[in-house]
Formats: structure tokens, C-alpha cells, sequence
């Protein structure tokens, strides 16, 4: 968490430091006025060597991330002109986020907490029964298609068996959602996510298929790094009052996916 005094000390020493105690971050700023005096800044560092642009924008940052989202900074980021400066401001959020819980997402594996979530979410039932959209669904929240399923209605299952199916459905979810930002790296855009967000994405992918959450907006959100927007989106994902469950589980997906905030 960036607390009060981790926005303290930054501050302290930006004062401390000859020539820049000018861009020290106060609470009456503004969005604009941040951009304005981060541009300046970078103005200033020019001539300054690499190590000491890096510890100058790093405290910077870590100020700024006090007072406003993530996904602001990251939009300075992105306005800035001189790839070299950008490079190093990329490096200083990555960094930060690192130390925030941040991680590659290809490297990611559901947590027992994100695994126990989904199985509240999802229920038990030894026994199989219609969905109503052509799916029919048994154990815990397994479904396929009733014409191309070896289950019928009424049929019972053990829960080891139940287990094994979970656990094979869950592998596909956790790996579509690794093969998303996989695919980003690939294309040379690496977003870091904490676990809770891996977790939370895993049981979305889980509820509504990998397909439907690769094209969503949540997800371009999250490419963009406004983590924020794509936490509030989960909210409203693919709810259907017809199943009233869904709004909880969005709410507790997002609550959770949002965790890093507290």
C-alpha cells in the first residue's frame, strides 16, 4: 500500500534535492496541473544522468500514486514525446508495481484462494440438471452442451469425480486468461497484474467462457492500465436478472480484482 508516509518521504526528498524541490506533490493538485509539472520535470532531467533521472521520477511517481490512480500516471506516461525518458518512466512504474504485488500474468497459477472463490460462487450439485440454454451442469459448476454430454438429468456424480472436473475446467480458464497476455508479450506490450486480478479473471473466464472475456471491454481496459475502470466494468459483466447470483459473484470478482486499492 502507498501510505502517508511512503507520500512523505517522497516528497522529502524531491525537497531535498538541489533544483527540484519545486515538484514536490501537494493535495490541492490537480490532474492537469500533475501533467503539466511532470512535463517540466522531465524538462529539467534532461541533462542529468540515467540513474539520477530514475531515482528523481521514481519518487515522483510514488508521490503522485498517493493522490491519483495508476491509470492516470500511466496516461502522462503514454503523452510523453522522448522514447528515452518513456523507457525510464516505464521502468520506474513497473518497479513500483512490482513491490505493489504486480506480476506477469503468463507466469500466474489460480490460488487456493481464487480456487475456493470460484467453488462458493459456483455451488455443488451431485446432480446433474438443465440450465435452461442448452447446457446442462453438474458438480461444481461444470457445463456442456446437453446434445454432446455423456450426463443426463438426474444423474448423480461422486465428488471426486466432481473435483476432477473442476479442476479441469479451471486449468482451461487459468490458461486462456495466461494466453491473453501472452499474447500481449508477444506483441511487445507487457501488463503486470497482482493475483487477486489473475484470480478474479480466471473466474470470469471460468463463468463466461475465455472467448467472451478476451473481447470485452474489461480487457482493454486492463491493456491500457486502467486497472480501476476495468474493476468497476466487472460489475456489470454479463449480468442477467433472470440469475440474480451473477450481480454477487461480479460484485465479490470485482471487490477482489480491485484489492490492490486498499
Amino acid at each position: 500500500m502507498w501510505t502517508r508516509s511512503i507520500y512523505n518521504n517522497c516528497n522529502s526528498r524531491m525537497r531535498n534535492i538541489k533544483k527540484f524541490e519545486e515538484f514536490t506533490i501537494n493535495e490541492e493538485l490537480s490532474f492537469s496541473d500533475l501533467k503539466e509539472k511532470f512535463k517540466l520535470l522531465l524538462k529539467r532531467l534532461r541533462n542529468l544522468d540515467s540513474k539520477s533521472r530514475m531515482k528523481i521520477i521514481r519518487s515522483f511517481l510514488i508521490s503522485s500514486l498517493i493522490l491519483f490512480p495508476i491509470s492516470d500516471i500511466m496516461q502522462i506516461s503514454r503523452e510523453i514525446d522522448s522514447d528515452l525518458v518513456k523507457n525510464e518512466i516505464s521502468k520506474s512504474i513497473d518497479d513500483i508495481l512490482k513491490e505493489k504485488g504486480f506480476g506477469h500474468a503468463p507466469e500466474m497459477k489460480l490460488s487456493q484462494r481464487g480456487w475456493d472463490m470460484i467453488r462458493d460462487h459456483e455451488g455443488y450439485s451431485s446432480k446433474a440438471y438443465k440450465l435452461g440454454d442448452g447446457m446442462i451442469t453438474v458438480g461444481w459448476g461444470h457445463a456442456e452442451p446437453i446434445s454432446k454430454s455423456k450426463y443426463k438429468v438426474g444423474q448423480e456424480i461422486s465428488k471426486i469425480e466432481s473435483n476432477e472436473l473442476l479442476k479441469t475446467d479451471l486449468k482451461e480458464a487459468a490458461d486462456g486468461v495466461r494466453r491473453i497476455f501472452k499474447q500481449w508479450e508477444d506483441e511487445g506490450k507487457v501488463v503486470l497484474i497482482t493475483q487477486d486480478m489473475f484470480d478474479s479473471l480466471v473466474s470470469i473466464a471460468f463463468n463466461t467462457g475465455v472467448s467472451g472475456l478476451r473481447n470485452s471491454d474489461i480487457v482493454k481496459r486492463i491493456k491500457l492500465g486502467e486497472y480501476e475502470k476495468a474493476g468497476e466494468l466487472i460489475k456489470k459483466f454479463k449480468t442477467s436478472e433472470k440469475f440474480g447470483g451473477l450481480s454477487k459473484r461480479r460484485e465479490k470478482e470485482s471487490k477482489t480484482f480491485l484489492s490492490f486499492l486498499n
